[in-house]
């Protein structure tokens, strides 16, 4: 069996000591919390409501949740070839714009986008 040694003051840290080692220790953490949240929500189908311009997303679990298509692209830069591109995503593959949108993905998406067509 181990013996127990009192810690030296050497051996404590601050976790201000960490510096980046730290954050990217909690960004990891929670990360995984947000993954482990996704995969008990399971997703059953998601679809494009015209009448409200929104994504549904329904779930096993009996809850629905709506994304609202112009507050999930009013901070956006957008240009007039991303706007379709964003009305053919959203129509198409709602279930992949929700989990842009979810993710704080959909600007990366967009810019990639439109370097497509330079």
């Amino acid at each position: 069996m181990a013996e127990y040694r009192k810690k030296l003051e050497a051996d404590i840290r601050c976790p201000l000591e960490y510096g980046l080692w730290w954050q990217m220790e909690i960004a990891y953490y929670m990360r995984a919390f947000r993954q482990q949240k996704l995969r008990t929500m399971r997703t059953i189908f998601a679809e494009y409501n015209p009448q409200r311009n929104s994504i549904n997303v329904y779930t096993s679990v009996g809850y629905m949740l709506r994304i609202d298509c112009w507050e999930a692209e009013k901070d956006l830069k957008i240009t007039p070839g991303s706007v379709c591109s964003l009305n053919v995503l959203a129509i198409d593959e709602p279930l992949e714009y929700a989990k842009l949108y979810l993710d704080g993905t959909m600007q990366i998406w967009v810019d990639a986008d439109d370097t497509l067509y330079l």
